[in-house]
């Protein structure tokens, strides 16, 4: 059995409609996690294939800027949810709402 003695700082589970410069916030269509010097930066949009919107842009570029400047990522992993989609680009209909 390995045990975590991992002394990095682990952020939790976040989903947004905040603003995009706090990372302690939850984040829309986007699911970051850091924890054990991971981070994991998942798309949250599987109903719409994952695409992008303008919010979620800004999203994750807060979140590239987290990675390259935190010292205890030692890799960032880019995923998306669902099982069909890992992202079909950007959602036109949303780029009107927004």
């Amino acid at each position: 059995m390995v045990e975590n003695n991992d002394p990095l700082p682990q952020k939790t589970k976040r989903n947004i409609d905040a603003d995009p410069g706090d990372l302690d916030a939850s984040l829309a269509g986007v699911i970051y996690r850091v924890r054990d010097g991971i981070a994991t930066i998942t798309l949250n949009r599987p109903d719409r294939g994952n695409s992008l919107t303008p919010s979620m842009q800004k999203v994750i570029r807060e979140i590239w800027t987290d990675v390259r400047e935190n010292s205890d990522i030692r890799v960032a992993i880019l995923t998306a949810s669902g099982d069909r989609h890992f992202c079909t680009g950007f959602d036109l209909g949303e780029s009107d709402a927004e």
